[in-house]
């Protein structure tokens, strides 16, 4: 009998060390206790208890013991939990110390993979390490490595997981990891279904709280043989029992109600759901096909496409399809048993004509019960852990989009459809024409309606004799009524003229029924005279009308360009209908159409009402003019845009009583039409257009004024395309204000209380094109390729997914989860786009991007670096990997050649040199150069060390290279003789990536690396043509490409967002205003008179701003590190700011010439908090850091007053404020633990411990409520709470949502307190403290880490950007949605 399960916890804590040269951890024990608190509730069990105070070196040899005498296995789940220092050797292994190791001597430290050898040997099932050191990264890469070597020994799957609190090359701040896991883990963003919370979403988790509160630390995972769910982390959300995988049944109900139209028509053979009867005919073949499929017992991971010519009856045959799987459909009983789908399986029909991709796959998510908010990659994801078979059927792929335009149809097939088609639990079903066929993949097995396997050669014929017959409509006026002969023989000749398509013998047959033409059968070539294809029955359709033709014509054409649901009558076709053919367009003449011509009228119910649409895609195309198509959208977009209201106020356009016709696609016409700049004119518009319809538009502008519009728009579309036009007017506004738009500001803002006054613009620039919003964190590697004669990139990021990315309308093509390592290339095989990809196990995979699939593995080792070369007119790989340099002939796989090489070669490009291929390989050695021809090593750069990336480009006629790496410097070479043109100086951090373009037939370099700035280098004069700044964390990552015909630079890294920069619009802002990196601090204050406003941040500068016209007053240069607080004081008549920072200094600047006064020493941390107040008459300081206690200093002579501390309490004070009470100078702190304390500045004594919150405390701020002082906390646990200080009892709770506050600050509005509340949802909330009523709230495009207040303005300091927001006198009100 197999063992029940078993979980083990190893909790190891090194704080304290004998030798003196290793600093002790105070934070060790606290973390340790912590992680068992975690755990224990999840069901696991204390090993080895002694382990968690310091350890000596033989803790691996106990770890064996125990390991040996518990006898694991596979059912059994360990953790491991080390907490102390971690080092890296000059060999590269990483080391832990332990209680007894000495400092620089690793014979006394414990390798990292050493702890964790004697359980990777071992048959446990289930294995978590997490390393809570400096450097931890390095530490569990080696212990991946061994786990790797090991996993072939083990006879099931081995499940070796490594969680680490820092990057190889990070150090680890004390206390920082272990809160942030516990906050992820009791606050899980799952759902009651899930068990555990996997690994991965885990440590995404950990680093979004880690990119507020630690910037410069990043958690890492990695696994070997780690498939399925890792089970170590028990969702306390789950909900044992609940039905498994049961779909929305609203939502199923909803669809059903929304495309019954459609599917229950087409599916019994008819055009109305009006029409009475049942005229499905024949098509056996092809419902058995599908019937036998779902009944298999296995799935062959193949979707099933039903295809034909137009009119081959692909939607009947779908929606005959979805009847018989109802198993209470009358239908089935009057259907042949084996083209019945089997009973019970649940069906999800989606209708594609005119939808968008997202709107799909919101559909699809509400139907499973995920909900409409999740993204493709969710839902696919969701899906793939589905156990109970899904059908999904979805009709008119080909339809999807803009008339008459098939992108999108191609769009959906490769980012949903081609991924569902392999899930393990969907059966997917698709109709569509055969062009699409390919985007689908390969994964399909077509069901053509026009092959003989599935056309049957009576099967039209009978569907035409059933409608001449008309039995069903007890009203019929068919001539043929009672004449089965007669019905026949026509029927037949309906046939032979419509070949295989259903539509025309529709169209005939009904026209005849209707008597809009007759036939004698008696006459010679009878037949000729009906119609042969969709476009003939329609133009005879249109003849019956005589002399009115041209008017049933002119009214039907507005819905050939229609888009999602169709026109509405009300107010939109009949001016569309005036516009195009230029004759007056009354109501009547719509109601003409609607009694003559209602059978080829499809009616759809839509929540602003009915929506009109053609019976048939055939119709459609016949009623469009090719030619003409961007005429006739650019005269339905004037047309639209002047059906918008008009504000009688303003005189401007009311887009919020604009029909929803219009807001959703109006933009997509305008582009189709090429005249979307004169939309963008018009700020409403921005504010209220369908984003998702819009942003796939702008790649139409024309205008350089609209291109920086565009750009407004994309530059925080990730965080508004999802919001209500109240948050998108406020978000769209501060990034106008951003880009120095200041009429569009002011635009924008119209009728908001607030409004920007200025922004700094620190991460935006006008040559931003796009953004791709989830790329994942830590993108290592982007490659660029062509698909389908479309710009793409393909980035790779920490998690091991593969994103396709289509520049041309920035959205995710495919996803190939792949457990890939930051190592990329892309090339053309046999004509198709190919990617090669390396996996973190050693091979590299070779991909047809097209469609998916695998065309080959190369078996080249670890890969660090690849290129791609033609050799001898083959496509070839260059791949660099622990050992050496290998040549692999991508046409059959094989290797060609092995290059020699000194160390790692960690970058690799190709490039031709006298007319032969070439590789450049770089390194932390240098850079070397090999003749690919016949395996020569060529050059050997010198001066070339600490290369981390190296391009090629042609300069002068001549070869060349660009290196750069380590020493912040790019670096030009001539690759003729390896001489060093030039270098290049700018950077001021390591440079991870370079890639080379020509811009204006010059060459050029694009450089990024650590500093978060993307440069761009003429190489011709060495120049610096453009800075980029907007990414918030390093860039890992760049590519170049042509986007339109312009060069553009694709760049990524750290902080999960991808940026598309048009390098022709580079040079249009050359100069940086604002800080370089995250604003932490911000107050305000006057100098000589004038408001001003003092920011810092992780840049280490102060910067004193006019808070009125927002210019640089002054700079304060002297900390070393990040700056973390700012406050201000008068000190001698003269305005003088405290900072305090993480060079462990708190220094006292003159603001009035901007001197230094005092540098107060006596922090041995992280300064944390600074806040003055006025003691005995003198003023003083108060400072904390990350160790318990506050110090209080005289300002006056620099000296310290006392420490404000508790004895036995170890809490950390994260924030100060100070007030009076009672006459007495006081200070309101709070921390980690917590507790707000009052205490009375007199005598350094503690007044009061205010109890209530139950998380870290992370912000302070103190007013005055109805004469009494109150202070004002917020913190990690979500709440906000306003404490009276002379009692010391909580005088209110404000209810706000659950989100950490960052920061907070208050003021006076109106004569009343409020309080400026702001947090991790990037928004700001104003509190009016009186009533304690939420006054307004303020959307951001990014969080806040800092909030100040004068008078009527509002101070913001969000990542890198200061915003300055003013109180607006008698706003008029803005009722659209928050």
């Amino acid at each position: 009998m197999a063992k029940a399960e078993r979980r083990f916890l190893i909790a190891v804590g090194a704080g304290t060390y004998e030798d003196p040269l290793i600093d002790d951890l105070p934070g060790v024990p606290h973390d340790v206790a912590t992680v068992r608190e975690l755990l224990e509730p999840m069901g696991y069990s204390l090993a080895l208890p002694e382990l968690a105070a310091d350890p000596g070196r033989d803790l691996a040899e106990r770890v064996e013991e125990w390991a040996l005498s518990a006898e694991l296995g596979p059912r059994d789940v360990v953790v491991v939990y080390f907490a102390g220092h971690g080092v890296r050797a000059a060999d590269r292994r990483h080391y832990l110390l332990c209680a007894t190791s000495r400092a620089g001597r690793f014979t006394t430290a414990l390798a990292s993979e050493e702890l964790c050898r004697p359980l990777m040997t071992s048959a446990v099932g289930h294995l978590l390490v997490m390393l809570d050191t400096c450097y931890a990264g390095a530490g569990t890469g080696d212990a991946a490595k061994l786990a790797a070597e090991l996993a072939h020994a083990q006879r099931d799957t081995a499940g070796r997981w490594m969680m680490a609190a820092a990057r190889g090359k990070e150090r680890a701040r004390e206390n920082a990891f272990v809160p942030a896991l516990a906050q992820v883990l009791r606050n899980p963003q799952a759902g009651a279904r899930q068990e555990f919370l996997g690994v991965p979403e885990v440590t995404a988790c950990v680093n979004q709280i880690f990119r507020t509160a630690h910037p410069h630390q990043h958690a890492s995972h990695s696994t070997v043989d780690g498939k399925g769910q890792a089970p170590f982390f028990r969702n306390p959300a789950h909900l044992p029992g609940l039905p498994a995988d049961d779909l929305d049944v609203e939502t199923l109900t909803r669809l059903r109600r929304q495309t019954r139209g459609h599917f229950e028509t087409r599916g019994r053979g008819v055009e109305h759901a009006s029409d009475p009867g049942d005229y499905f005919t024949g098509r056996t073949s092809a419902l058995a096909a599908l019937a036998a499929w779902l009944a298999a017992p296995r799935h062959d991971r193949k979707a099933r496409v039903v295809t034909g010519n137009p009119g081959s009856g692909k939607s009947s045959l779908l929606g005959r399809f979805v009847m018989l799987a109802d198993p209470d459909h009358p239908a089935r009983a009057a259907t042949a048993s084996r083209a019945l789908p089997p009973p019970g399986l649940p069906v999800v029909r989606l209708h594609a004509r005119r939808a968008l991709l997202e709107e799909l796959a919101a559909d699809l998510a509400s139907a499973v019960g995920l909900g409409r908010g999740v993204d493709c990659e969710e839902l696919l994801h969701a899906l793939g852990e589905r156990t109970r078979p899904l059908v999904v059927v979805v009709d008119a792929l080909d339809e999807a989009g803009t008339a008459g335009d098939t992108a999108e149809g191609s769009r959906v097939a490769r980012e949903l459809l081609q991924p569902l088609s392999t899930l393990p639990a969907v059966r997917l079903v698709v109709g569509t024409r055969r062009p699409l066929i390919p985007s689908l993949g390969r994964a399909v097995v077509p069901l053509d309606l026009d092959s003989a396997a599935y056309a049957g050669p009576d099967d039209v014929g009978a569907y035409a004799t059933a409608l001449l017959l008309d039995a069903a409509d007890p009203d019929s006026r068919s001539p043929y009524r009672g004449r089965p002969e007669e019905a026949a023989e026509v029927a037949a000749g309906i046939a032979r003229r419509a070949g295989n398509s259903f539509l025309v013998a529709r169209m005939t047959a009904r026209a005849l029924v209707q008597g809009q033409f007759t036939v004698d059968t008696g006459r010679p070539e009878w037949e000729r005279e009906l119609p042969s294809d969709a476009g003939q029955a329609f133009a005879a359709y249109l003849a019956r009308f005589g002399r009115h033709r041209a008017k049933a014509e002119r009214l039907l054409r507005p819905l050939a360009y229609a888009q999602g649901e169709g026109l509405p009558w009300s107010t939109v076709w009949a001016p569309l209908a005036e516009a195009l053919s230029g004759v007056p367009c009354p109501q009547d003449d719509l109601r003409w159409l609607h009694e003559e011509a209602g059978a080829y009228l499809v009616e759809t119910a839509t929540a602003s009402g009915s929506a009109y649409r053609l019976f048939h895609e055939t119709m459609a195309e016949h009623l469009r003019d090719p030619g003409s198509e961007v005429s006739a959208h650019r005269v339905i977009a004037s047309a639209l845009l002047r059906q918008v209201p008009h504000d009688p106020r303003s005189g401007a356009a009311d887009w919020s009583a604009a029909h929803p016709y219009l807001r959703d696609h109006l933009a997509t016409h305008a582009a189709a039409g090429r005249c979307l700049d004169l939309l963008l004119h018009d700020g409403g518009f921005l504010v209220h257009a369908a984003p998702a319809q819009l942003l796939r538009a702008l790649h139409a502008t024309n205008s350089d004024e609209c291109r920086l519009r565009c750009a407004v728009y994309r530059a925080s579309a990730a965080v508004h395309a999802s919001a209500g036009p109240r948050p998108r007017r406020d978000i769209l506004a501060i990034d106008a204000a951003r880009y120095a738009e200041d009429d569009l500001a002011r635009e924008l803002a119209r009728g908001l209380s607030w409004r920007p006054r200025w922004a700094t613009g620190s991460l935006v620039h006008p040559a931003l094109h796009g953004t791709l919003a989830g790329v994942g964190p830590d993108v290592a590697a982007v490659a660029s390729t062509t698909i389908d004669g479309r710009p793409h990139v393909l980035t790779v990021a920490d998690g091991g997914v593969v994103h396709i990315w289509d520049l041309a309308d920035g959205t995710l093509r495919d996803s190939l989860d792949c457990d890939a390592a930051p190592v990329l290339a892309c090339t053309a095989i046999d004509g198709r786009p190919h990617a090669l990809v390396a996996l973190t196990d050693g091979p590299v995979h070779v991909r047809d991007l097209t469609d998916g699939t695998l065309r080959t593995v190369l078996d080249c080792g670890t890969a660090l670096a690849l290129a791609c070369t033609v050799i001898d007119d083959r496509p070839h790989a260059v791949v660099g990997n622990t050992v050496d340099v290998r040549v692999w002939d991508l046409t059959d796989g094989t290797l060609r050649a092995a290059l020699g090489h000194s160390g790692l070669a960690e970058s690799l490009t190709c490039v031709t040199v006298d007319g032969r291929p070439h590789a450049v390989g770089g390194s932390s050695g240098g850079v070397s150069v090999w003749d690919l021809g016949d395996g020569s090593l060529r050059l050997s750069l010198k001066g070339a060390k600490g290369v981390r990336a190296v391009a090629c480009t042609t300069l002068d006629d001549r070869p060349h290279a660009v290196t750069a790496g380590t020493d912040a410097t790019v670096r030009v070479w001539d690759l003729t003789d390896g001489f060093l043109r030039t270098a290049l100086h700018g950077h001021s951090n390591i440079i991870n990536a370079v890639a080379c373009v020509t811009v204006d037939d010059r060459p050029h370099a694009v450089t990024a690396g650590d500093d978060e700035v993307v440069r761009v280098w003429d190489l011709t004069d060495g120049t610096t043509r453009a800075t980029f700044h907007g990414h918030t964390h390093a860039v890992r990552a760049v590519a170049c490409t042509a986007v339109e015909d312009r060069p553009h630079a694709v760049t990524a890294g750290t902080d999960g967002i991808g940026r598309v920069w048009d390098l022709t619009d580079g040079t249009r802002r050359a100069t940086l205003r604002g800080h370089t990196n995250w604003v932490r601090a911000a107050v305000c204050t006057t100098i000589d008179e004038t408001s001003c406003v003092l920011t810092a941040g992780i840049d280490a500068v102060v910067r004193v701003w006019n808070l009125a016209a927002g210019s640089l007053r002054t700079t304060l240069h002297g900390h070393t590190s990040s700056i973390n607080a700012v406050a201000c004081t008068t000190l001698d008549g003269r305005p003088h700011a405290v900072t305090g920072a993480d060079d462990d200094v708190v220094r006292v600047w003159d603001l009035t010439d901007g001197s230094l006064r005092h540098s107060l020493g006596g922090h041995t941390n992280w300064v944390q908090t600074v806040a003055c107040a006025t003691v005995d008459g003198r003023p003083h300081a108060l400072t904390a850091d990350d160790s318990p206690g506050v110090r209080v200093w005289d300002l006056t002579d620099g000296t310290t007053r006392g420490v404000l501390s508790v004895e036995g309490d170890e809490s950390v004070v994260e924030s100060i404020a100070c007030t009076t009470v009672e006459g007495r100078p006081h200070a309101v702190t709070g921390g980690s633990d917590g507790a707000v304390r009052l205490w009375d500045l007199t005598d350094n004594s503690l007044r009061a411990t205010l109890c209530g919150h139950h998380a870290w405390i992370r912000a302070v701020a103190c007013t005055v409520i109805g004469g009494r002082p109150h202070a004002v906390t917020g913190g990690s646990d979500g709440a906000v709470r306003v404490w009276d200080l002379v009692d010391g009892t909580l005088h209110a709770a404000l209810r706000t949502p659950a989100v950490v506050t960052d920061a907070l600050t208050c003021t006076t509005l109106g004569g009343r307190p409020h309080a400026v509340v702001t947090g991790t949802d990037a928004a700001i909330r104003l509190w009016d403290l009186e009533l304690q009523q939420l006054r307004d709230t303020i959307a951001l495009p990014l969080p806040a880490g800092a909030v100040a207040a004068e008078g009527s303005s509002l101070v913001v300091g969000m990542r890198n950007e200061v915003v300055v927001l003013e109180m607006t006198p008698d706003p008029v009100p803005d009722f659209g949605q928050y």
